[in-house]
Order: C-alpha cells, then structure tokens, then sequence
C-alpha cells in the first residue's frame, strides 16, 4: 500500500475526492463484520467480561472513525497502536494464579500417621505459587511483592513454573531479585516443573539463576517439590538411613495385643532389597499386601514411551502398600520399585488374611478396621490434591 502510494500517487490524485470517499466509507462499513456483530449481540449475555468486549468493540471503533475523518493510514496507525497497548497491558498483569499452602497441596509421599499428624500444622510453612503466562519485567515485579507480603512463618516457597510460556532476560533478573529477597528473610526457593537441560531451564541456566537457586532445588514437577520440604520440615532427610521399625509399630496392626501379634508374626514374610530392586511389575498378581520396615517404595506407572514412568506415590517406613489389587483379587496396576540402599518389607499374603479372618474373627475385624482408617486418611489427601488441580 505504501508503495502504490508512492508510485502511483500522481495517478492516485486524479481519482475524485467524492470517489474516494465513497470507497473509505464502504472499507469502513466492511469493517463492522460477522465477528464485530457477534460481540455487539453477545453485550446482553449473562456470565461475561464485559469489560474485554467493549475493548474490542472500541478499537474497532476507532480504527473506523480515524479511516473515516483523516485516512487509511491513519487508521492502521490507530489500530497498531491498540493492539500494542492491550498485549502490553494484558502481558503486565499478575503471572501468579493462585497461591496455595501446604495445608491444602500436599505431597504423594505416603507417610504414616504420626508423621501425617505433625506435617499438618507444619503445612502453613509452605507456599506454592502457580505461575502462569510470560515472565518479564511488567509481571516480575507483581510476584515481588507477593513474596514480600508473605507472613514470617514462611519458610519454603516453591514456583511452579507449569503453566508459563515465556522467560525473558528481565524475567531472569527478577526472579534473582526475588529469591535474593526470600533469603534474607530466611526462606527458601524452590523452582518445579523445571529441568536444567530442557526448555525454560536450560536458558534459566544459561542466565545463571542456577548461582541462588543450587540444582538440588530443582524438581521436574511440583510433587517431588513438596516431598522434599516435607521431609525437612519432619528433619527426615533420608528415610532410608532410618532405623528398621518392628510390625507392632506400623499403622495396620495399630490396637493389636501381644497374642494377635504373635499370630500375625508367624504369617509375616520378610523381605531385604536394595535399591532399584523390583517389589512387583504392572500385571503381576496381587496376592499380597506390603509393610515397609526400613526405606521407602515407589509406585510408578510405565508411559507410553517404554523409557519414560510417571511417579504416582512413595510409600516410607510404617506404611502399607498393595492391598487394592489384593482385596480385588486382581493383578498390579503399576510397577512397585525399593527406594534405598537397605529396604526391609514384611508382606501378609491374602490366603493367611482370609485364614485369619475364619479363625480369628476379632483379629480380622481389627484389621480391616485399621486397613479402612488409612485408605480414608489417603483418600482426603488425594482430593486435597484434586481440588489444588482446579
């Protein structure tokens, strides 16, 4: 267009002023096309912004008045200008979705009930801010003074970078300024969804955030965040260096007396692994049910991509994995892997259970009881996790 008007402006200039106008104002009422109507008409709908139609509608409307009452020109000019100041303004908003604690998010590490216990009020030293869209310098500064508005408990702050679609340099920077900040008040910063090889971290890296953020607080996803400042908040670094616990101290035989453990025991299998070694494989059948003595276990489901596993729990010392596939009498649905140099089991097979059962009825009622009580416990804890997730 700028060309043709250049070359062809002499040309141009013979054209009538009456003609030319009439073409401006038919380009200008084309503009009020299907797509302009359709956000007229959708003004009187119930349950919308409102506020993002009338924007649009008014670019339109100024794009049209400017071809209108001076020129073409004018009114790209016009409509350029809008569309740059509504992304600058949009993009200048707050990245952070929701900030949760770790009362409401917690991790899929299994623990017992008495570590359960005292995680619960140690929760409100966690805060997770779910980020979302471009990091740079209009949105960093919003995140900067959440932070800051953090109340002294605070101790970890996990960023969960899943949600984010950009980082630029000044994003960089400030993200440096930010966990310079959570240090001096003494919290610590986290960053999930992040792998120092791939994407947003590797250039994360590049630019050196890796100096106040060192690798080991790196995670690939929010879980193993949240696991790990857990187990700090217990002081339970290594699980797997814990001393091996006896079965009268693990949640499923809770209430039992001398005589009942001494019936149970005769029944126990006991298992030592080391790590890596396979408990049982997705498809296996499950015919028994696990207690963890010493270490810890994984649960992890095989992806598509045979290379690949998603973590879906970790079990830790004083609990109880495996019995679902053993009250269905079906077979595994996930494969089941030791966590740590020295991993203890002791498993109960479901032939002794249902002997059990027969000839000790109270013993059996006792069982069920305490299996029942720790399957609700995990259940309120994944629908803790389900409603984080909206």
């Amino acid at each position: 267009m700028l060309l043709s008007i250049v070359v062809l402006g002499p040309l141009i200039a013979r054209v009538p002023v009456a003609a030319l106008a009439g073409v401006i104002i038919y380009t200008a009422l084309n503009m009020m096309d299907r797509w302009t109507h359709d956000l007229v008409r959708s003004l009187g709908a119930n349950g919308i912004d409102r506020s993002e139609i009338l924007l649009n509608l008014a670019v339109v409307l100024g794009v049209t008045l400017s071809m209108l009452f001076v020129n073409l020109m004018a009114a790209f000019a016009v409509g350029i200008a809008a569309a740059i100041f509504l992304l600058l303004v949009k993009l200048s908003g707050s990245p952070v979705r929701r900030i949760l604690d770790g009362t409401v998010r917690a991790s899929l590490k299994i623990r017992s009930p008495e570590e359960r216990a005292q995680l619960r009020p140690l929760g409100r030293q966690i805060r997770i801010f779910e980020l979302e869209g471009a990091i740079f310098f209009g949105t960093a500064d919003s995140l900067h003074q959440d932070v800051e508005k953090l109340p002294d408990e605070v101790r970890y702050i996990i960023l969960d970078f899943r949600r984010v679609t950009e980082i630029d340099a000044s994003g960089a920077k400030a993200l440096e300024t930010i966990c310079h900040t959570a240090a001096r008040r003494g919290t610590q910063v986290l960053l999930s969804h992040l792998r120092a090889d791939e994407g947003h971290g590797r250039y994360l890296r590049i630019l050196r955030i890796a100096a106040v953020v060192d690798a080991e607080r790196w995670f690939p996803d929010l879980d193993r965040a949240l696991e790990w400042t857990e187990d700090r908040l217990l002081e339970r670094d290594r699980f797997e260096d814990a001393s091996e616990l006896f079965p009268r101290d693990m949640a499923l035989f809770d209430g039992l007396d001398e005589g009942e453990m001494a019936t149970l025991a005769a029944l126990l299998q006991r298992q030592a692994l080391t790590h890596g070694d396979v408990v049982f494989r997705e498809g296996d059948p499950g015919d028994r049910v696990y207690l963890i003595a010493r270490g810890s276990v994984s649960i992890k489901l095989q992806l598509t991509d045979e290379s690949r596993a998603r973590r879906l729990a970790t079990f830790v010392p004083g609990v109880f994995f495996g019995e679902m596939a053993m009250l269905e009498g079906g077979r595994r649905s996930a494969d089941a892997f030791a966590k740590g140099e020295h991993v203890v089991l002791y498993s109960l097979g479901a032939d002794d259970l249902a002997r059990i059962v027969q000839e000790h009825p109270q013993l059996g009622m006792k069982l069920f009881r305490n299996l029942g009580r720790e399957l609700a416990a995990r259940l309120r804890i994944t629908s803790g996790a389900l409603r984080a997730l909206e």
